[in-house]
């Protein structure tokens, strides 16, 4: 197995991938943006996009980590204890990598990626508080479905996705959670291969349906239901959350969001199914 850790939003992440999707789908995709970048010339954009809990964001700092090795390193590594050591010195935001020795070859012409993320995207606080929606007959809150594709500037979303995919070195948002709110111009985004992730980026619905078409290169996941919803529940126990009031927010709000992912997000360039130990196969 190949083991993964970081920090996503505050929480560490730890995460497994077998060596047969490392081998035959991640390494072969990172392969082939380098490839479409040489070829073009220019900046692409891939977009991975993926249900609540199906592990997009630690997948695409996965990849991000796996690229920066494989472009960076100069000799040919002997160990599995060398690899860890080369990928802990190349640590990213509390981020390390172990790999079993010899799984990546010498001959791989990848080059680094950027990640970025949709979250920064969240309407703000004050606007959720101050809009309503119904849902099963109540009238609610737009921030009690927060994460919900309602809740996100879709408009502005676009607009920085088209200077991403134009390849400008342009502002981009990230969500804090201690705001509860993005921060404007977080980061810059630069670099030959930008990966995007997110969740409805590929969603079949008026305006949503758009996003694809900026996209070079799109990969879609799926996942059981009853997995999704597990991990969920144990994401918000992480965070702090009663079991009880962690089941209910994810009964109420989260699957609602998994469901809309499932059943109307389109399907990509490459398919694949995560399974809970950690393969992905291709559909």
């Amino acid at each position: 197995m190949v083991h993964y850790t970081t920090m996503i939003n505050g929480i560490p992440v730890h995460a497994q991938y077998t060596e047969e999707s490392v081998q035959e789908i991640f390494l072969p995709l990172l392969c082939r943006l380098t490839a479409m970048q040489r070829k073009k010339n220019g900046r692409i954009l891939a977009m991975l996009a993926a249900p609540p809990g199906a592990g997009k964001s630690t997948l695409a700092g996965f990849l991000q980590m796996l690229a920066r090795y494989v472009s960076e390193r100069e000799d040919p590594p002997h160990s599995g204890e060398e690899i860890l050591q080369k990928f802990m010195a190349m640590d990213m935001a509390g981020s390390s990598l172990s790999l079993p020795s010899g799984l990546v070859k010498n001959n791989l012409d990848i080059k680094p990626v950027t990640v970025i993320g949709m979250d920064g995207f969240h309407r703000y606080q004050e606007d959720l508080l101050a809009h309503k929606t119904v849902r099963r007959g109540r009238e609610i809150s737009l921030v009690e479905i927060k994460g919900a594709p309602m809740t996100f500037d879709l408009p502005a979303l676009t607009e920085r996705i088209r200077q991403v995919a134009a390849g400008e070195a342009c502002g981009w948002p990230e969500y804090n959670r201690l705001l509860h709110n993005p921060v404007e111009n977080a980061i810059t985004v630069r670099g030959d291969i930008v990966l995007l992730e997110g969740n409805y980026l590929l969603m079949d619905r008026d305006g949503w349906r758009d996003l694809a078409g900026f996209a070079d290169y799109t990969i879609r996941i799926t996942a059981d239901e009853q997995m999704l919803k597990k991990r969920l529940v144990e994401r918000k126990i992480s965070s702090g959350a009663d079991p009880q009031a962690a089941l209910r927010f994810v009964e109420s709000s989260d699957l609602e969001n998994v469901r809309e992912c499932l059943m109307h997000t389109r399907k990509a360039d490459l398919n694949l199914i995560a399974d809970e130990h950690g393969a992905y196969h291709k559909v």
